[in-house]
Parts: structure tokens; C-alpha cells; sequence
């Protein structure tokens, strides 16, 4: 049977996790741990992917990331910007995909002849890097050294005049950068390989297909996601909080004084709009935010209300929310829910506030892709999504 499509769209932020297979503490190794932070962060350098927070747990990861539009710098025609987001996206008439010895599945359908649809192809990638710039960003993947070799390489095909030669290599890096399953793929890659190479480990280390959700960009929204990727260590026990937890980004941002911690700081400054010492204030008011008295974790889900059905697109507002806010137990607040295992943070292809989320993300996807409706469009309305106020 066909994977799910995934959906992808332009200038997207995610949630995404990663399990190790059969649920295996193979990540508990402080050394192991340690690789995987400084990778996640030379991949998205890489990617040109923003990270805004991440947890590096035994057993799985938690990323939260930005996956911008392809600077316009980089178009090779002005005006046409590149569909960078859908390199992974299947054409609708495609069911299967059949992989080539490249970087994505190469779609094949009936051809012409057949009187079936025609082939579909590759969408062009329609954008390039400088051979400068691309060595630099090679050098975070692959080291300064093949990063150097590389630029003479391509330096060596043009004066022989085979500059279409260097081009199509930088055409197949092109195609891992500003899309959100290269850079998944990419990086989860990096860390099979590296482990089985240094630990004897063999066979599959990842547990299927990494889940992503989009979530909605809103300072209350990505503050409450990014809080529940940073609560985990404390919510499995391992720590005393996400300040102490030195593979998280935010004990990265509250602890290191180097560039890496400056990177982690600048990060949640940009995603909550507020310099880093606001940012973190009103994210330890989002870790401090505990559940009413008398609430436990299915009382709250049992407030949560349910899907709306496939074809609803009005469910959401017409049961009683206003505003778009989604609100119905204003005593309750998203930020609460950090510390429960509340479907709407693990399953959801959508963490919005409303419909009109869901609704805005099917209006961004081609005409004939397959639509997912709202089956998976988490609309809290139990919950009120403004943040606890900071002390």
C-alpha cells in the first residue's frame, strides 16, 4: 500500500519526532547524545532550516523547525519562486514511488503511449547557490576538508569547460535544502550511520517513518510546543527541568555562553518575538503552569473536543467558539497541558487554534493533491491558548 502524503507547504513550521526502533533506549549514552546536537544543528545549517527548539531523549527526538521559502537571491528566473517545500510531495496520480540512486523518489506513470496519463516528472528545482556558498554550507555536512575538495572539483570542470558537469552535483544538493523530509532524512541518516559505525550496531535504527505536524505560527501556539518538547525530560523523570537538561535547546540557550548557546537564545527570541530574556521568562511560566486542582490527564481529554468530521469545514466554529480563540474552559490553558500526554501534541498533522488553520493549509496545496480534510486538525477548543504571564 501507498504512504500517506505527506503535507508540506510553503514557509512551514513542524513538529517533528523521531523514534528509535522497537522503543530501544539506544540514545542514553551522554557521548551519543551529545554528537546528535551538534548534527541536528550543522544539518539544518546545511538544510537552511531554522531550528527553534529540539530534545534529544534515550529513545527518540522532538524538533521544532522552520523550513523558510528559498531566498529570492538563490531564484534562477526572477519571479518564479522555487516549490522547494514540495520536492517530497508525490504527484496526485502517482501511488507508488519508486526510488531512484538520487536524493528523492523518482515518480513514474504510464507514458503517452499507453493512452494513460503522461509520465509525470521531477518538479525543477529552480534555484542555485554560488560555488562559494555552497562549499560553505557543504563544509557543516561533510567537513572543511570534502567541502574544499568539492569547490576545486567543480573549480576543474568549468576551465575544462564541463561546468554542467559541477552544476548537476549542486543541483542534487540543492534538492536536500529548504524541505523538510531532506532535512529529516538528512539528519536521521547522519545519525544511523555514525552509530552503527561506532557502536557495532546493525540493521534499521529508526522506528518507520518520522511523524510531522504543522503547527500554527503564533507566539502562544509555538511557545506551548516548544514548552512541550522541552518539558520532556522532565515529565520522563531525568530531569529536574528543561534548564537542566543539557540535549535541549533550551538548557542549550540557558547555559552555554558560546555561539551554540547564542544560536539556541537568537532562536527563541525570533520565534516569540521578544528578546531572550523575555523569551525565557515566559517560557519558564509555560514549564511552571500546573494543571487546576480536581484535573487530571483524561478528565482534560475527555474537554478536548474531537475531530471534526472529513468535509466539515465549519464544525469547529459553529459548536459554540467565537473569535477564532477555540475557547471553552478559559480556566484551562494550553500551556497547562505540557505536562500530560495530550494527543493533540503526538498525532496531530495539524496544532492550531482554529479551523481557520486547517482551513488556510488546504487552501495552500496544489488543486489535484490528494486533500486530508480535517480528519487531523487538532482544534483545542477546551483550552485557552494564551500564555501564563511571566513573572
Amino acid at each position: 500500500m501507498a504512504r500517506k502524503n505527506r503535507v508540506t507547504v510553503p514557509d512551514g513550521i513542524y513538529h517533528v519526532t523521531a523514534r528509535v526502533a522497537h522503543r530501544a533506549m539506544l540514545l542514553m549514552d551522554e557521548r551519543v547524545k551529545d554528537r546528535i546536537c551538534g548534527w541536528i544543528r550543522d544539518v539544518a545549517r546545511f538544510s537552511g532550516v531554522e531550528v527553534y527548539s529540539y530534545c534529544v531523549m534515550d529513545n527518540h527526538l522532538h524538533l521544532l523547525v522552520h523550513v523558510p521559502r528559498v531566498p529570492e537571491r538563490y531564484w534562477l528566473a526572477p519571479g518564479e519562486e522555487p516549490a522547494a517545500h514540495a520536492f517530497g510531495m508525490r504527484p496526485p496520480e502517482i501511488q507508488v514511488p519508486v526510488w531512484a540512486s538520487g536524493d528523492s523518489p523518482r515518480a513514474t506513470a504510464p507514458s503517452p503511449a499507453s493512452g494513460d496519463s503522461p509520465r509525470a516528472s521531477r518538479p525543477p528545482v529552480g534555484f542555485t547557490l554560488s560555488d562559494e556558498e555552497m562549499a560553505e554550507r557543504l563544509a557543516f555536512l561533510r567537513g572543511p576538508r570534502a567541502a574544499k575538495s568539492a569547490a576545486e572539483r567543480w573549480r576543474r570542470l568549468r576551465a575544462l569547460g564541463c561546468g554542467r558537469a559541477a552544476d548537476e552535483e549542486k543541483e542534487r544538493l540543492c534538492r536536500r535544502m529548504y524541505n523538510l523530509s531532506q532535512f529529516v532524512k538528512t539528519l536521521s541518516e547522519r545519525i544511523a550511520v555514525r552509530y552503527n559505525e561506532e557502536t557495532g550496531h546493525s540493521g534499521c535504527l529508526w522506528q518507520g517513518r518520522f511523524y510531522s505536524g504543522l503547527v500554527e505560527d503564533s507566539a502562544a501556539v509555538l511557545a506551548v510546543v516548544a514548552g512541550y518538547i522541552d518539558y520532556n525530560p522532565v515529565k520522563a523523570g531525568i530531569a529536574s527541568s528543561p534548564s537542566t537538561w543539557r540535549w535541549g535547546s533550551f538548557g542549550l540557550a540557558c547555559t552555554d555562553r558560546g555561539a551554540d548557546g547564542e544560536s539556541a537564545r537568537a532562536m527563541y527570541s525570533r520565534m516569540l518575538g521578544v528578546p531572550w530574556p523575555e523569551a525565557r521568562r515566559r517560557m519558564e511560566a509555560v514549564f511552571a503552569d500546573e494543571l487546576p486542582d480536581g484535573l487530571d490527564e483524561r478528565t482534560l481529554a475527555g474537554l478536548v473536543e474531537k475531530e471534526p468530521r472529513d468535509g466539515d469545514h465549519t464544525s469547529a466554529r459553529s459548536r459554540g467558539s467565537t473569535g477564532g480563540d477555540c475557547r471553552r474552559s478559559p480556566e484551562v490553558r494550553a500551556s497547562q497541558t505540557i505536562r500530560t500526554r495530550l494527543w493533540i501534541f503526538r498525532s496531530g498533522a495539524y496544532i492550531g487554534r482554529s479551523a481557520a488553520f486547517g482551513e488556510r493549509i488546504v487552501s495552500m496545496l496544489p488543486a489535484r493533491f490528494p486533500r486530508p480534510g480535517f480528519r487531523s486538525l487538532k482544534v483545542c477548543r477546551a483550552l485557552a491558548w494564551e500564555l501564563p504571564r511571566a513573572a
